[in-house]
Formats: C-alpha cells, sequence, structure tokens
C-alpha cells in the first residue's frame, strides 16, 4: 500500500502535492473505520522509525508553517488511529503496543518545546482549513489516557481521568469564545458529568451540543461522531430528550452524507461492549502483561 508515498519527515521530502494526498488519504482512511490504513499510511509517511526527527529538522518546521501543519495533520491521524485500534482490542498486550507507538509520537511532536509553541499560533491545516492543532493535540492526548485507563489499577485510573480533565480544562479557558474546538471540549466536558449526574448536568449538555452543531457546520463527520456519543449517553441514563436530540442530528446528518450511516451502529456496539471488554482486559491484564510495562506506559502518558 506504501508504493504512493515517497516522504519522510525523517528523511527526503517528497513534491506538495504528494505530500498533501497522503494527509488526505490517511484521513479519509480513519473517517471509513479503515484503521489499520491510517496506521499503516501515517507511519510509512513520517518514518519516525527508520530516522527520527532531528533538531535541525524540528527548527526548519518552525520556520515553514505549512510543513509543520502536515507534519502535524499525519501525527495527529497516526495518535487518533492508533488508540482507536487500543480501544478496539481485548488482550492487555494489543492496547499496551499502540499505545506505547502512540505516546512515542506525542513525546516527539506533540510536546516538543518548539513545535508545539509554534503550534499553538497554527490555526489552519495544509489545505487553509480551520484547524486549531495545539487544544486538539491535547485532546488526544486525553484520549490516550482514557484508553490506558483500564490497564492500571483503581487509584491510577483515578489520577488519569482527573489529570485528562485537567489538561482539557486549561484548553478550554486558553481558547476564545466562539472558537469550535472550545465548543467540542465543552461538550465533552458536560459529557462526562452528565454520565456522573445526568440530573444536574443534562441542560448543560443540551446547550453545549447546540452551540457544537451551530459552530461546525462545515465539519459534518465532528457533529455526526458526537451525536452519536449523545443519543448513547441518553441511552445509557434513560434520557428520552438527550437521546433523540443526538438521534435526529445524526439522522439529519446522514441524509446529506449517507457515508456515515453506520456511526451510530458501530457506538451502539461499542457501548454494549464496553462493561464486557472493561471486565476481561481487567482479568487479563495481570497475567499477560508485566507490571513495569504498565507503569512505564502510565508515566509516559503523563509526561513524567
Amino acid at each position: 500500500m506504501s508504493n504512493e508515498i515517497h516522504f519522510s519527515f525523517g528523511g527526503q521530502m517528497a513534491e506538495r502535492g504528494g505530500r498533501l494526498c497522503t494527509v488526505e488519504r490517511a484521513e479519509l482512511a480513519r473517517t471509513s473505520g479503515r484503521i489499520l490504513d491510517a496506521i499503516n499510511i501515517t507511519t510509512d509517511a513520517l518514518g519516525f522509525q527508520q530516522k527520527p526527527l532531528d533538531q535541525k529538522r524540528i527548527i526548519d518546521l518552525t520556520n515553514n508553517p505549512e510543513e509543520l501543519a502536515i507534519l502535524a495533520c499525519l501525527s495527529r491521524i497516526q495518535v487518533v488511529a492508533l488508540t482507536t485500534y487500543a480501544n478496539h482490542q481485548l488482550l492487555p498486550p494489543r492496547i499496551i503496543s499502540p499505545l506505547s507507538r502512540a505516546v512515542q509520537t506525542i513525546n516527539l511532536v506533540y510536546r516538543d518545546v518548539n513545535l508545539a509553541s509554534t503550534l499553538a499560533n497554527v490555526t489552519t491545516d495544509h489545505l487553509g482549513r480551520p484547524h486549531y492543532f495545539h487544544p486538539e493535540m491535547i485532546r488526544d492526548i486525553a484520549k490516550t489516557a482514557q484508553a490506558a485507563s483500564v490497564l492500571v489499577s483503581p487509584t491510577e485510573q483515578i489520577r488519569l481521568s482527573n489529570w485528562g480533565k485537567k489538561i482539557l480544562e486549561t484548553a478550554y479557558r486558553s481558547l476564545p469564545s466562539g472558537n469550535p474546538t472550545r465548543s467540542l471540549i465543552a461538550v465533552e466536558l458536560s459529557l462526562s458529568e452528565f454520565l456522573e449526574n445526568a440530573s444536574t448536568h443534562r441542560n448543560a449538555l443540551i446547550v453545549q451540543f447546540k452551540e457544537l452543531a451551530r459552530q461546525s457546520k462545515d465539519n459534518p463527520h465532528r457533529v455526526a461522531t458526537v451525536a452519536t456519543w449523545i443519543a448513547m449517553a441518553g441511552q445509557v441514563k434513560r434520557d428520552q430528550e438527550v437521546e433523540l436530540l443526538g438521534t435526529q442530528t445524526f439522522e439529519n446528518i446522514v441524509n446529506n452524507h449517507p457515508e456515515f450511516h453506520n456511526m451510530l451502529m458501530k457506538e451502539k456496539i461499542k457501548q454494549s461492549t464496553a462493561s464486557f471488554r472493561r471486565r476481561v482486559v481487567r482479568l487479563l491484564t495481570p497475567i499477560t502483561t508485566d507490571p513495569k510495562d504498565r507503569t512505564a506506559l502510565f508515566n509516559e502518558i503523563m509526561g513524567k
């Protein structure tokens, strides 16, 4: 599948058109559910395993926003795809491995001081579309932490959860009102609170989701994805208004984007199997994984 990929950020760069095409192919693979394809495309394109980014290349990237946006897009697609892949696994070693790879990219790109400070001021992707890299990358890190929580002790799980919420809240406060990523983070935080205490936080969740849908009309995949979360949260908490809001929003989007039609079913399947998966993973983790590997992953995610 890599015949079309002719560049590596760790090595020789290809023509601009090829790089842009690679990003779009990787994102299409991810959003259409071809997670392994997305992982393979980005791994080949980034080339970190063959030749990691050196300091000279990092400095060059900070002076070239377009190239930096391409690197950041590929890195984000890879981290999100690896985290998604981990969330689909039952065997703990097959969870640790992709999450460890995701953390490697997080440490190399997301947490590099020079790249991070430059990306904080980059608000469009390689095609000029709105993309707020810094807060989106914080979201990626929080989701990676959430994916790893199934492998650790209850105490560490609480620490990961609280740490994830803390970095999301920091990102939320750093963004101006009306920013679409700010609205997305607000929904994610409200959704977590709603699942903990539906009666107290339902109105905030409804308001935040409607605002996100209004601000993200040019990003139907995002709205459809979040709508499935809302629908399932309403179902879990037996709140018909919340469930109907998510379902109707999703169906309205599918009318114009039939390629998204299976997203709600996938979310239902994921939710219905989540409890069983957690029990199986917790049972198998001490048998099939080394405590040192779990501790190392925990510390790496939290940047220790």
